[in-house]
């Protein structure tokens, strides 16, 4: 049954409250929002629209852009519903539930708007979306993912028609659209300069009939140095193409689709392969060259007969793109110098022991259910980078833990970690202590239903729903600020100091009902922290102007 509290939550938010001060006016973000908007508005289909790639590329922003837009086309709040699965508290819900009931509470509305951020985060978000579509054809949706393998690939697999995918990807020469000089056409290529380089953006029309290309190695004397995100995508004629060695940079999905492309040799300068830049090229099966490459992008060769061909470690240049062996202890090749995104993600590996100065990127070891041990001085834990690591044991003294770090790594039991980020450590059900915290994201320890022994007094700032489902026993917090339901059924919790917080969230002591012995300051009543009267608090300390007034209560109003 659906509990009432969680969705009357879920309608409250508000996107704008989180990114208000957002600058909207970057042209790089404008650039992308072009293309987000236009997906999303267009009057003559419903297109789901999803923004896949890392974390810190600014999906939410655009979330909350188009939430700022539809209310500038008139459209009401009540018509939007923003499921946001950083706030792990929705996780109590079916979302087919939620947008039933919101579709069911708006029976006058012709159209209604949902916009999710992490969708990935639903059990079946793809059956999620397709029943949607089928039983709501009059919902638009838009929704965000920090895990795009998990996104391209499935759209690929499906051949899904509903759903465009809008790349993210950190910005650099290969995709930033809006810095050109010149535009022009040499031969069979679209080009352009900009900043002394040149960048191959496509094909002519005569161009597209061409099964073999060899791209010049300058034009109008400035060297050719980027194949552009999209410049060859679903080219299917293509068989060969020759690259030069001025090459550095090969954009997000340049060769994507390519089905014909049989074989490529990769320049020695090239450093850069964009996301899925060779996704679904389904015949590639060598590859030669590419001996310094330094990026591999997300899904850069999914599909492809080369991956399939790969021994235990599919490496191009310096980059370990895939773990494709079944052994459960592995070490990692010396000369790796980066460990791709997603690279052993879903994995049955027990132990691996890494190169000494390696670098991780995003959720290398994504739900690895068996990984025991990793033998590597991992201080900063990208996103993502445990999550579902069921098995882990790790001891190593953390400074950043980044959204979804180590999200139900249920074995930890003991973690220093100077910075929590969102649910960097939720549903850990065997964590029983955490110390050297300063900062705590929002649901960053959620559902870490053994955790007693925390040391949150300095802390700087406390996330909502940050602590809840724990153990913990006592409290004692003077940080800037506590969010939403940040101790929601803390069923242990008993006493409770909160000192000089300039903001304080709605109920943060929501369902605590075992508060016998409060101390607070500030101006907030008791009710604000509980949601309600606290039938169990019998000693309540205040320094401030409230006064409340209950029943049973030694000194209520005491300093």
């Amino acid at each position: 049954m659906m509990r009432q509290y969680i969705y009357d939550y879920i309608r409250s938010l508000n996107i704008i409250d989180e990114i208000d001060d957002i600058d909207f006016s970057d042209r790089a973000f404008a650039y992308d929002y072009n293309e987000v908007q236009e997906l999303f508005f267009n009057e003559s289909v419903n297109n789901y629209v999803i923004l896949a790639g890392k974390t810190g590329l600014r999906k939410k922003d655009m979330i909350g852009r188009i939430f700022k837009d539809l209310q500038l086309r008139g459209v009401s709040k009540d018509d939007m519903l923003y499921l946001d699965y950083e706030c792990p508290l929705i996780k109590e819900l079916n979302p087919v539930e939620i947008v039933s009931k919101f579709v069911a509470d708006r029976p006058d509305s012709q159209t209604l708007y949902l916009l999710v951020n992490e969708i990935q985060l639903i059990d079946d978000w793809y059956g999620f979306m397709e029943y949607v579509k089928n039983n709501h054809d009059h919902v638009k949706v838009i929704s965000s993912s920090s895990t795009p393998p998990y996104i391209y690939e499935k759209m690929f697999d499906t051949g899904c028609n509903f759903c465009k995918i809008v790349v993210l990807s950190e910005k650099n020469d290969s995709n930033i659209k809006y810095e050109t000089t010149t535009f022009g056409v040499f031969e069979e290529f679209k080009y352009n300069v900009k900043n002394g380089i040149v960048e191959i953006k496509g094909l002519t029309v005569e161009g597209k009939k061409m099964s073999f290309h060899r791209i010049p190695s300058e034009i109008e004397r400035y060297p050719v140095t980027i194949i552009a995100s999209g410049a060859f995508h679903d080219r299917k004629e293509i068989d060969s193409i020759e690259i030069p060695d001025s090459v550095s940079m090969i954009g997000d999905y340049a060769f994507s689709k390519c089905s014909g492309l049989k074989s490529i040799v990769l320049p020695k300068s090239l450093r850069y392969i964009g996301d899925h830049a060779f996704l679904g090229a389904s015949l590639l099966s060598n590859i030669e060259g590419g001996d310094n490459i330094e990026h591999i992008g997300n899904s850069a060769f999914y599909g492809t007969e080369w991956i399939d061909h790969q021994g235990d470690f599919a490496v191009l240049g310096r980059v370990l793109y895939k773990y494709k062996g079944n052994g459960q202890i592995v070490n990692v090749p010396d000369d790796v110098e980066t460990l791709a995104p997603y690279s052993f993600s879903d994995t049955e590996i027990v132990e691996v022991t890494l190169p000494k100065s390696v670098k991780l990127d995003e959720g290398v070891f994504y739900n690895c259910r068996e990984l025991v041990k990793v033998n590597a001085n991992l201080t900063d834990v990208p996103a993502f980078t445990f999550f579902g690591c069921r098995r882990l044991r790790f001891t190593n003294r953390i400074s950043v833990a980044d959204k979804f770090a180590f999200f139900g790594c249920d074995s930890l039991t003991r973690i220093s970690v100077t910075i929590a980020n969102a649910c960097s450590f939720a549903f850990c059900s065997s964590l029983l202590e955490v110390n050297s915290l300063e900062v705590v994201g929002k649901g960053a320890f959620w559902n870490c239903i053994n955790l007693a022994d925390i040391d949150i007094a300095d802390v700087e700032s406390v996330g909502s729903c940050s602590f809840g489902r724990t153990c913990v026993r006592e409290i004692n917090v003077r940080s800037k600020s506590i969010g939403d339901y940040a101790f929601i059924s803390c069923k242990e919790l008993t006493r409770v100091s909160i000192g000089g917080v300039p903001a304080i969230g709605r109920s943060i002591l929501f369902e605590c009902d075992s508060v016998s012995e409060m101390s607070v300051s500030g101006k907030d009543k008791v009710r604000w922290y509980f949601g309600r009267s606290p039938d169990g608090l019998v000693k309540l300390t205040v320094n401030g102007d409230i006064c409340d007034d209950f029943a049973g209560i030694a000194n209520p109003c005491g300093i």
